[in-house]
């Protein structure tokens, strides 16, 4: 009887085993491929005619870093604003004509950073050809909307997602003194 029973348990370890390898196949033939397709660059590489030199590359890194400390204010005072919004829509009613309000003002911080972007921009004519203009100019919109900084990526992320948790959470209301939590 002992015998038996060491035999079916030794055949159920096997189909055990047998099942786990089958899973981990087929999983490794149907998973997706990695990294996932949404980690893609948006661009591809730089071609040939593209690509910088030494200097052009310390140049453009410069007006880029300049760039960034130049709007830096500006991104500070849009991420702001949004927040208002955010909570300027919790209420109930939304108050429309403060919410447009601060759309404007919005809407005048991003004319800044596009000026100030154009602006650089034409400081690389003078040593960028225009295939080069034209990477550095896509750069300069990923860092004009906050997105990358100069020598790094951060990847894309929603506005939602760059902000800490709590800036979401709505004002705790005051509970009625006789109610208990």
């Amino acid at each position: 009887m002992k015998l038996k029973i060491l035999i079916g348990v030794l055949v159920f370890l096997i189909l055990v085993n047998l099942a786990t390898i089958g899973s981990y196949v087929y999983f490794q033939f149907t998973r997706p491929p990695f990294p996932p397709p949404e980690w893609h660059r948006d661009h591809p590489p730089p071609s040939p005619e593209e690509r910088l030199d030494h200097r052009q590359r310390r140049e453009v890194r410069r007006l880029l870093r300049a760039f960034m400390d130049s709007t830096r204010q500006a991104r500070e005072e849009i991420e702001q604003l949004e927040r208002e919004i955010f909570h300027l829509l919790q209420q109930t009613p939304a108050p429309e004509e403060e919410i447009e309000a601060r759309l404007n003002a919005i809407a005048e911080r991003r004319m800044l950073i596009s000026r100030t972007a154009i602006r650089y921009l034409i400081k690389t004519k003078a040593f960028l050809t225009p295939a080069q203009q034209r990477r550095f100019f896509h750069a300069l919109l990923q860092a004009r909307s906050g997105m990358t900084h100069p020598g790094r990526s951060r990847g894309k992320k929603p506005f939602f997602r760059r902000m800490h948790p709590d800036e979401y959470s709505p004002e705790p209301q005051p509970k009625p003194e006789g109610e208990q939590p």
